[in-house]
């Protein structure tokens, strides 16, 4: 039996990004500060000496995606004279340090992967498995506080935020005051942070694949040498999202560059994050989302027992193998969330009449992943059962049932998720997460999802929501009248969900 315990923060910058780290990428996949053993010697009885050097403030894996915080915390910035001068010395310990931080942390993550803990005395083994050196998406992030103030006065403005220039390239920071560029090109691109930068892209974009998709892109953007100039990342960030404008790309924003005849670089001017808030796609996003917080409160909720490895039951062997049905979850946008959400809830927020002792069902396509489809089962206890621990073996056995129907009625997917949960007017409160992967199923199986469905009856009247194969022609999220059809419809079942 595991006992995961998560390392202690030491101070209010840190606790502030574990925070973050919990709430964006969810605690099953955030860990603060990690350790590596460098520095503990293994003494002949066995015993260990000393303890162990941190790696990095929080570290985040999830897939191939490595995600490298290094948190300065507040670095106190003291005007000069010459602004340079000032500077020279914040920028040198805020950001050319933390990026060395990164890499140095990246290096060991890539050669050393079995030599990280969650604690300084090295006893408790970094729980998930990293990629492959050749997979692992890297992503280096410095966060630094105390800088706003003293941007405002030197550009006379109230942004406060810090102009990016790629083209400013190490040393060269020391003579370009509050403006942000490359570290080190030949090691990778470090993402620069600040208090206000890291509230307003955290706002945006606060889950695990939103985030991942911006980083990516923005990589992508400035290491192309595409991008000549954004007055911060809070702007960089607005022109990114205002891509969905004209409600198109609502899950996929991205980097729209400039016609040939206008130049061949990006210039982003101020006021495209302020200017993207007033839109109107941006306010109903807004509302549609809130039923999507739902979603993350299920996968915190159902994945709490992956600390202790306490689970009712699991075939998994490992914390990884625990997980996967909650990796699922977790890899959805907070767009795909919001649509999983309402499917989930509609079955959900309802009491069971005595009389209704048969499960409700409903069937959603990942709006995410193209090839994974979940099965939402809610059941209640009824007579049937003479135990709960009875009626929760009914209740799996119907999911994998309901989940090999599922194939039969949508082959197309090659992964099926199902959960399943207890009636809103049970009591207890319990889950079953299964999947199947289908790519190698025998005759034998498919036959078995046929005889449920067609033989047995399974999902015969089941309502599918965001059936890809139906999708294909035509997007309801890229027009404005089926948005807002769907902003009508979740506010109603929010608001029914609240009574």
């Amino acid at each position: 039996m595991r006992n995961i315990k998560k390392s202690p923060t030491f101070n209010d910058s840190e606790r502030m990004l574990a925070e973050i780290g919990d709430k964006v990428f969810l605690s099953l996949w955030s860990f603060a500060n990690v350790y590596t053993d460098e520095g503990i010697k293994l003494l002949p009885d066995g015993t260990k000496k000393g303890q162990g050097e941190e790696l990095c403030d929080l570290l985040v894996v999830f897939g191939d995606h490595v995600i490298i915080f290094s948190d300065k915390g507040h670095v106190e910035y003291r005007p000069t004279e010459v602004a340079s001068v000032g500077w020279g010395r914040w920028i040198k310990s805020a950001f050319l340090k933390s990026a060395y931080s990164t890499y140095k942390a990246e290096r060991w993550l890539k050669f050393d992967p079995h030599r990280i803990y969650l604690d300084k005395e090295c006893a408790e083994k970094f729980p998930i498995t990293l990629p492959p050196p050749e997979r692992m998406k890297v992503h280096r992030i410095a966060v630094v506080r105390g800088i706003t103030e003293h941007a405002k006065k030197f550009y006379s403005d109230d942004s406060g935020t810090l102009i990016i220039r790629p083209d400013i390239i190490g040393t060269e920071h020391l003579d370009n005051p509050f403006m942000i560029g490359l570290a080190d090109p030949k090691k990778g691109y470090v993402h620069f942070f600040d208090e206000l930068s890291i509230d307003r892209v955290f706002k945006e974009l606060d889950t695990l694949k939103d985030f991942t998709d911006y980083l990516t892109k923005k990589e992508k953007l400035i290491e192309s040498g595409m991008l000549a100039v954004a007055p911060g990342e809070d702007d960089l960030l607005g022109y990114y999202l205002s891509s969905r404008e004209g409600y198109k790309n609502l899950d996929s924003p991205y980097f729209l560059m400039p016609p040939i005849e206008v130049g061949d670089k990006l210039s982003v001017y101020p006021g495209f994050y302020d200017g993207h808030l007033q839109t109107r796609e941006y306010k109903e996003i807004q509302e549609i989302r809130r039923i999507s917080y739902f979603w993350d409160t299920c996968i915190e909720t159902m994945g709490s027992a992956a600390f202790t490895g306490r689970w009712h039951e699991t075939n998994g062997t490992n914390y990884d193998e625990e997980i996967t049905v909650l990796k699922y979850m977790a890899s959805e946008s907070r767009l795909a969330r919001t649509i999983l959400a309402n499917a989930y809830s509609e079955i959900m927020i309802k009491p069971f009449p005595p009389e209704e002792i048969l499960p409700r069902v409903r069937i959603s396509g990942s709006p995410t992943n193209p090839e994974i489809c979940y099965v939402f089962l809610v059941m209640q206890k009824s007579d049937f059962a003479s135990s709960y621990a009875e009626y929760r073996e009914i209740r799996k056995n119907a999911t994998i049932h309901y989940c090999f129907a599922c194939k039969d009625l949508l082959p197309q997917f090659t992964t099926i998720v199902g959960i399943a949960s207890d009636a809103i007017n049970n009591v207890g409160a319990s889950e079953e997460l299964i999947y199947l992967h289908t790519d190698d199923w025998t005759d034998a199986e498919y036959e078995e999802a046929r005889r449920l469905r067609q033989d047995v009856g399974l999902l015969k009247n089941v309502i599918v929501h965001n059936n890809k194969e139906s999708e294909q022609q035509e997007n309801p999220l890229a027009k404005k009248r089926k948005l807002k059809k769907k902003v009508n419809k979740a506010q109603k079942n929010a608001r029914r969900k609240n009574r």
